[in-house]
């Protein structure tokens, strides 16, 4: 080895934030080149430092890239349901109910009107034989799955017929919910929701007029919605593990639920562009367990997530590396030889490091 070569003069505690900066290099795929092989120990020695030294075992363990976000724990924001049709409000929905199929949400004129599910609203009365579209799929598809009929085999919603089995199923399920059975659906008979949603306020109240605004709904299972930035959303995908942990210190598992595009949230002072740090990622992660979140709501919490892994590895502290003159890193050994290391992946204050004369249990000096 080249006789010349020899430990930066700024000592240990200096190398750490080099090392850092470096290491940021090799998460983006750049690898870090240092002097290969063993330093005579007989001219190259640690430069002398007032910190007190001590000795630690290289070791081979796992490590883990773990990335930490701040955010609240709550129902989705929520959204107002408003009554169609007329009539007279006689019966609401209590908070906390989760809407259903076929089960009402509210009464009018003591009469209940049930939920279906669909991205169709009920706009026209549907009922009459031969009728088609995207609304009478909607009726049709609940029936179905309330098993009172089969399944359409039509794709196109546009193209679905109104039947007679269709027409004898509606009545059955007007005479089974309580309504007149009257073998069509006008408009406010039912309620079609997006999703099995829970009601948060009631809004209105009995004897009020049906169209109002009845109940705000949100979303039946709590979650945790949060703008990051892109570069930190990299190894997040939908159906990663995470861990939350909970204002009073409980740790709990979650999972990505959701990751959107990059947006730019519009601050309403702009008078520029948008720049790359205005770019977000909206994410959201949900509990795995509702009960373990039962009386939390509107909390703060903080997710951690495991971005990136590496099995098996040789680890050191940080703060045993020492920065070379020429560029690069070592470890010094007991006797005072320097033993170039490549670096790779950091996580906490340890880092992965290789090389020819690298070991497990090689004992090297670290700062105290």
């Amino acid at each position: 080895m080249n006789g010349n070569l020899s430990p930066q003069r700024y000592g240990r505690r200096r190398v750490i934030g080099v090392v850092v900066a470096v290491l940021a290099v090799v998460g983006a795929g750049v690898a870090v080149v240092v002097t290969r092989g063993r330093l005579d120990a007989g001219r190259e020695r640690a430069a002398t430092t007032t910190l007190p030294l001590s000795t630690v075992a290289v070791t081979r363990m796992d490590l883990s890239d773990t990335t930490s976000f701040d955010g609240s724990l709550a129902y989705t924001s929520p959204i107002t349901l408003k009554g169609t049709g007329t009539g007279t409000i006689t019966k609401l929905a209590e908070v906390g109910t989760v809407a259903q199929r076929g089960f009402p949400l509210y009464s009018v004129n003591d009469k209940p009107v049930p939920v279906f599910f669909g991205d169709t609203p009920l706009f026209r009365p549907v009922g009459r034989v031969g009728m088609s579209g995207s609304d009478v799929a909607m009726v049709a598809s609940n029936l179905a799955a309330l098993g009172l009929i089969q399944p359409s085999s039509t794709s196109d919603h546009g193209k679905v017929v109104w039947t007679t089995a269709m027409r004898a199923a509606l009545g059955n399920f007007q005479a089974w919910v309580g309504l007149p059975v009257t073998r069509t659906l006008a408009v406010g008979d039912v309620i079609v929701l997006g999703a099995p949603l829970r009601v948060d306020t009631v809004v209105a109240r009995t004897g009020d007029a049906v169209s109002t605004d009845l109940l705000t709904l949100t979303s039946q299972h709590k979650s945790i919605t949060m703008l990051i930035d892109p570069a930190a959303a990299r190894g997040i995908t939908v159906g990663v593990a995470a861990a939350v942990t909970l204002g009073d210190g409980t740790i709990i598992p979650a999972t990505f639920t959701s990751l959107s595009s990059a947006t730019v949230p519009p601050p309403s002072d702009r008078t520029t562009g948008p720049s790359d740090a205005d770019q977000k990622v909206t994410v959201t992660v949900e509990p795995d367990d509702d009960s373990t979140v039962t009386d939390v709501v509107d909390s703060p919490v903080r997710v951690s997530v495991t971005t990136r892994t590496r099995s098996n590895v040789l680890t050191v502290p940080v703060d045993a590396l020492l920065g070379l003159r020429e560029g690069g890193y070592a470890l010094q050994t007991t006797d005072g030889t320097l033993v170039a290391v490549t670096l790779g992946m950091i996580a906490g204050d340890r880092v992965e490091i290789s090389g020819p004369d690298v070991r497990d249990g090689l004992s090297v000096v670290t700062a105290a």
